[in-house]
């Protein structure tokens, strides 16, 4: 053993060799991380072997808070992906019994069920003509008061709100 291994080293010497402040030395020795000095000098090896110690465990502290978010999060994904691929395949079913019908489908058929009623009923006063002038003139205002009432028929009761983002379900 040299002396100056058995006497001791200065913080300086420490602090070098680690690649520190003195002051970082002087903290990590009273956290115990390395040993305290004795008389003003430190113990070199211990100090070595103590600072590695001390970053070998931050760096598996690291990897193991980088690891468990991963794995919880590919646990969460996966049983994202798992309900989705059920939802689909429920609508897939829905589908093929005839439950369910795309938004934009039932607009265009409600549409066109609409506009030949409004036709219909525009054709009633002629149709009942014939039972005279004032029952035409009463029959005409209420058919157009309703078809008024069809022609600005609110979209908000066709179309409910949809949280998913996509066509919400019509039967």
């Amino acid at each position: 053993m040299s002396k100056a291994t058995a006497a001791g080293v200065e913080v300086g010497q420490v602090a070098a060799l680690l690649n520190l402040t003195d002051r970082r030395v002087q903290q990590l020795a009273k956290e115990g991380i390395i040993p305290k000095p004795e008389r003003g000098r430190y113990n070199l090896p211990a100090c070595v072997r103590g600072y590695i110690a001390f970053l070998q465990k931050a760096v598996d502290t690291a990897k193991a808070k980088a690891a468990q978010p991963v794995i919880v999060d590919l646990q969460r994904e996966r049983a994202r992906k798992t309900a989705a691929e059920a939802e689909l395949a429920e609508l897939e079913v829905a589908k093929a019994r005839g439950e369910w019908v795309a938004v934009s489908e039932f607009r265009r058929a409600l549409q066109n069920v609409l506009e030949k009623e409004m036709a219909r009923l525009r054709s009633l006063p002629i149709q009942l003509s014939w039972l005279g002038v004032d029952v035409e003139r009463a029959i005409d205002e209420e058919v157009e008061r309703i078809v008024a009432e069809m022609s600005t028929f609110d979209e908000d009761v066709i179309t409910p709100p949809d949280d998913t983002g996509g066509e919400a379900q019509a039967a």
